[in-house]
């Protein structure tokens, strides 16, 4: 379930974010789907990781096919946005020990 809820996200956000921000060309910087895709891989086993990461990165793919992203394009921003998510993912996760726990409004770091 969660994996189709991310792969489905991962399609929607860019849908919402073209429709909010039309006048813009370019705004990779603010690629949603990956800050969506960063959360989501905070709560879940690492173990379904790859299936959420591939279906995140088919949206991705989709919504770039549907605007009109040429091929070539594509084929380095689907790498770049795979290193990025793993890389947030795995230092958020270093970061806060594991899977972090809301739980409270502090943050507390070890060893201070």
């Amino acid at each position: 379930m969660v994996v189709c809820l991310v792969a489905a996200l991962s399609y929607a956000a860019p849908l919402l974010q073209s429709a909010l921000m039309r006048n813009l060309q370019t705004v990779w910087p603010l690629w949603p789907g990956c800050a969506i895709l960063v959360a989501v891989l905070m709560f879940v086993r690492t173990r379904i990781w790859p299936a959420l990461i591939l279906l995140s990165l088919v949206g991705f793919v989709l919504f770039d096919l549907q605007v009109g992203v040429p091929v070539a394009s594509i084929a380095w921003f689907i790498p770049a946005d795979a290193i990025q998510v793993v890389t947030a993912a795995i230092g958020l996760r270093y970061w806060f020990g594991g899977v972090p726990r809301l739980n409270q409004t502090r943050v507390t770091q070890s060893g201070t």
